[in-house]
């Protein structure tokens, strides 16, 4: 593995298909408020949303690096081995979040001088928890909240960013996101599930491991389903269009996730692969639904 390929493995690029998407849905969100979405804006906030994604990658790779190391690794979960391998310094990756963030800054700047300004009401937010998701003293994944935290950015904030870098949204405009931010936390307890022998012994107090594996397994059907339902309360209430209820059709696979977490502890191989893969799977069906209710 040649440097620039690790340094790919390091911002874990194959996660910004999920920038793209929850970016999507916030322009939808804006075009469905009646307004046409101009390209220069949009393209910068599109730069804004994937830099702080990254941000938050690199960042994670940098702190999480003791636990990352204890961990049975999966393509979705235990970090990406990069740091571990002595390949890439481990110093690069917190240089790499630092500079994603003064590109994401840049952007949000750029925006501002256009007489965007609103789109720091949400892009400021997103910047703060992902930088502070894992890095102290903060450090909100081992306070039990920061699964709320990451579902706040990914889910709400970076499609509201999106969106206000077009016009003002009002805020009840945005209540369509409500149901795609609680899936998000569900996902969260998913891909931190294979993890969670490796995260205690780091002393990485995330909500998994506060909960252990069973009460876990109950947590993220009870919110997978809350989800739904407040999927369903939009849809009834006109705000999402009827085929956001297509996201109906991932409960048998949630169901799956629930079950296999309920097993046991510690997930191990096949099965600690498919949690964390249905659990992302499951995100991007709810995302993809919202999106063509939007």
């Amino acid at each position: 593995m040649n440097g620039a390929e690790a340094i790919l493995r390091l911002g874990r690029f194959h996660f910004l298909p999920g920038g793209f998407l929850v970016y999507a849905i916030g322009l939808a969100i804006s075009s469905r408020a009646g307004f046409v979405p101009e390209a220069v804006p949009a393209s910068l906030a599109l730069a804004g949303v994937l830099s702080a994604q990254l941000m938050t990658h690199f960042v994670n790779e940098y702190f999480d690096y003791e636990g990352d190391m204890l961990s049975d690794r999966t393509a979705f979960s235990g970090g990406s081995g990069v740091l571990a391998s002595g390949i890439v310094p481990r110093r690069r990756a917190l240089q790499l979040g630092a500079s994603c963030l003064v590109f994401g800054l840049a952007s949000a700047l750029a925006l501002a001088s256009m007489g965007r300004t609103w789109f720091l009401l949400a892009y400021a937010p997103l910047l703060f928890i992902g930088w502070f998701y894992s890095s102290p003293p903060l450090r909100f994944v081992s306070t039990g909240l920061g699964e709320t935290f990451a579902s706040l950015a990914v889910a709400y904030l970076a499609p509201v960013s999106a969106a206000l870098s077009q016009a003002f949204l009002p805020l009840q405009k945005s209540i369509v996101l409500l149901p795609l931010s609680v899936c998000m936390h569900a996902m969260m307890l998913g891909v931190e599930a294979p993890d969670r022998p490796s995260d205690e012994l780091s002393g990485k107090r995330n909500l998994v491991v506060r909960l252990g594996m069973r009460r876990t397994a109950r947590a993220y059907l009870l919110i997978f389903f809350t989800s739904l339902a407040a999927q369903l309360s939009l849809v009834l209430a006109g705000s999402l269009g009827p085929p956001s209820l297509a996201a109906f059709a991932l409960s048998p696979a949630a169901i799956a996730v629930s079950k296999w977490m309920g097993e046991g502890e510690p997930l191990r191989g096949k099965v600690a692969s498919m949690v964390a893969f249905v659990s992302v799977s499951i995100f991007f069906g709810f995302a993809l639904s919202t999106l063509a209710g939007a």
